[in-house]
């Protein structure tokens, strides 16, 4: 068998991604509390504050980790492919937990 597998790449992905996995579903929480409380008005709100929470994730997971990078690399992982594919699966996690809410009917349709 290759020695990089395709499922031992994921789950070295899932390894890189648990440095910023808590702070990333405590944003998603909170902008779904957001929404829960204010309705779908607050959607551009909670879509920019996801999308700066990112861009200081990566800012300190970059400053505090940096060295981690060789390790991945050695193992075939390039630290675009780290990043697109953790902040995507956030992203979709986001995304799927608003739908739900808002089919469930816990997310208005109209502001309070």
């Amino acid at each position: 068998m290759y020695k990089n597998s395709w499922h031992k790449q994921i789950r070295r992905i899932f390894t890189f991604y648990r440095n910023h996995f808590l702070i990333g579903i405590v944003i998603s929480l909170l902008c779904l509390w957001v929404l829960i409380s204010n309705g779908l008005i607050a959607f551009q709100g909670c879509f920019w504050l996801k999308l700066v929470s990112y861009g200081i994730v990566y800012y300190f997971i970059n400053q505090l980790r940096k060295n981690e990078y060789h390790y991945y690399n050695n193992l075939g992982l390039k630290k675009s492919v780290l990043w697109v594919t953790t902040l995507s699966i956030d992203f979709s996690t986001y995304i799927l937990m608003i739908i739900a809410s808002y089919r469930i009917g816990w997310i208005p349709h109209t502001i309070h």
